[in-house]
């Protein structure tokens, strides 16, 4: 008995002649026809089972070469018998196909086929506009016009579906590679100032502050109120709070999470001490000049500036100058412990905000420059400084910390209340122009501290609470329900329970929340991203290259 080879040759005429028109061609009628093309496909089929892998994978790869030859002899007109089969194919195209089945029906053939294709598109990998939509469907485009088409079939069908795979590779591409890229925030500038502040200054913010993103801001919303997670929620929020608590009482020299009433009195009683005995080592000369200056020139100046307001501005600040002037000595001198009572009077005539206040803060800079210009006690006008900043951050604290609510009560600062002390002891001018040492922190509070989400985030905390339970929630009733297995019920059960928890371990991990808040990309991480749009664009061509 002849092998395969021998029968598939063994045709009467030749199967290529056969199987391209047996009727026409041998004169013979359409069932002998269709038995010496069954005979064929028969050859080739036992032919094709005889081959060996390594040999299938060698005839599947020459097989891709032929079919890229065929396809570019289509549309250079060597295989087309009017303009319109360069569109549309012609009979070579299905001939080929037909006798090529039995071949890439085998385990290796696919292998040496898509083998070829890597060959040919690997290399645009190199190419970057592969990485683009565009760059990518005319790539897409191109392949697929390479692959011959059939009497029924379309090439302008073949491009489209081409491109159209090639530019959804690069769009998936892109998608992966914007994990390598920079966290996108929704912070304003300014909000991003502070964040970047807090997490400086101790307060442990996690992404969904720091993006500014509503989404994850409203997953901690909804874990916060589900079982079995908000014990979690609970502490990192007793963390930002006591993080902020201690940013703030840092501004005072305090060192602590809670404004402790005992801590507070101490470091009051102690700053105070301080002060009074820089002031008590000092005293302040109204006849040394500064700048060209006495201080009794300066004064007059503010008083000569006042009086453009009008009579009753100028008998005010005049008034408060004669009064300071009062308790200067014949040599012009004014001891420290009076300075410093003056220092204290002034601070609420400056913060009231009404139309002297101006000039009222003129009058205390101008004794300030001039008596940390004379000061000669130990650690000088820095100690002098230090002391009075924090007294003056203790005195808003004490505010803030002395207002009403379940914070106050556990000792930890009000977002809320202190940001209302800042634009007290600043006035509303200084509070806009952000002086003072906690008016940072004050806005920190507003912005990171206080609840992101607010009680009128019903629908999307509906949707989120749906996503992470009512799916399983509903599986394990529908089990029970309808008279099903109650372990399985106990299992959907659990997993509805369980899966807010496992959702929560993943956000919390802080290798997940570190990434989530990356703001900058390095050569490596965009190499990535360039890298994988180019892979994406170059699938979306291979897969393209698949659909014949």
């Amino acid at each position: 008995m002849s092998g395969p080879w021998e029968q598939y040759q063994s045709v009467e005429s030749g199967p290529w002649d056969q199987f391209k028109n047996p009727t026409v061609r041998t004169g013979k009628t359409a069932a002998a026809g269709q038995i010496e093309q069954d005979h064929i496909t028969r050859g080739a089929k036992d032919f094709a089972g005889d081959m060996s892998f390594a040999q299938q994978v060698l005839a599947g790869a020459g097989k891709r070469f032929s079919d890229m030859w065929l396809g570019a002899r289509q549309i250079a007109g060597a295989e087309n018998r009017g303009l319109s089969n360069l569109v549309t194919g012609t009979n070579s195209a299905d001939e080929k196909r037909a006798l090529d089945k039995p071949l890439m029906e085998t385990p290796g053939a696919g292998t040496g086929a898509l083998a070829t294709d890597l060959a040919v598109t690997l290399p645009m990998i190199g190419i970057p506009a592969l990485g683009t939509v565009r760059g990518a469907a005319l790539a897409g485009g191109g392949m697929a016009a390479l692959n011959p088409v059939g009497q029924n079939e379309s090439r302008a069908s073949n491009v489209a579906v081409g491109a159209g795979l090639g530019a959804g590779g690069a769009l998936v591409g892109k998608g992966i590679g914007a994990l390598f890229q920079p966290a996108k925030s929704a912070l304003s500038p300014e909000a991003e100032r502070l964040a970047k502040l807090a997490r400086a200054d101790g307060i442990p913010l996690d992404a969904a502050a720091v993006t500014g993103s509503k989404p994850l801001q409203t997953v901690n919303a909804v874990l916060e109120q589900l079982p079995f997670t908000t014990g979690k929620e609970a502490a990192k929020k007793t963390a930002v709070q006591e993080g902020f608590t201690n940013a703030v009482l840092s501004k005072a020299g305090i060192s602590g999470r809670s404004a402790d009433p005992v801590a507070l009195a101490t470091q009051k009683n102690a700053l105070g001490s301080e002060l009074e005995r820089i002031a008590a080592g000092n005293s302040l000369n109204f006849n040394a000049g500064q700048q060209g200056a006495t201080l009794v020139d300066r004064l007059s100046d503010i008083a000569a500036e006042a009086s453009k307001r009008g009579p009753e501005a100028a008998r005010q600040v005049q008034s408060v100058i004669d009064n300071i002037l009062g308790e200067v000595n014949q040599a012009g001198v004014m001891s420290g412990k009076n300075y410093q009572a003056w220092r204290q009077s002034l601070r609420p005539m400056v913060n009231g905000g009404g139309t002297d206040s101006h000039y009222f803060g003129q009058v205390r800079r101008a004794l300030d420059d001039a008596f940390n210009s004379q000061i000669q006690t130990s650690g000088g006008a820095q100690a002098w400084n230090e002391a009075n900043r924090q007294y003056a951050n203790l005195k808003t604290i004490l505010e803030a910390a002395g207002s009403a609510g379940n914070q106050a009560a556990q000792n930890q600062i009000p977002p809320g209340a202190l940001a209302g002390a800042v634009r007290s002891a600043m006035g509303k001018e200084g509070n806009a122009l952000g002086r003072g040492d906690l008016n940072d922190l004050a806005r920190i509070g507003q912005l990171f501290v206080r609840d992101q989400i607010p009680n009128s985030g019903t629908a999307q905390r509906q949707l989120i609470t749906s996503m992470l339970t009512t799916g399983a929630l509903g599986g394990a009733g529908g089990y029970w329900g309808g008279g099903g297995d109650p372990t399985k019920a106990a299992l959907g059960i659990a997993a509805g329970l369980g899966t807010p928890v496992a959702a929560q371990a993943i956000l919390n991990n802080p290798a997940v929340q570190a990434y989530l808040m990356r703001t900058a990309t390095s050569p490596v991480a965009g190499a990535l991203s360039e890298a994988a749009a180019r892979a994406g664009g170059l699938g979306g061509v291979l897969l393209g290259n698949q659909m014949k």
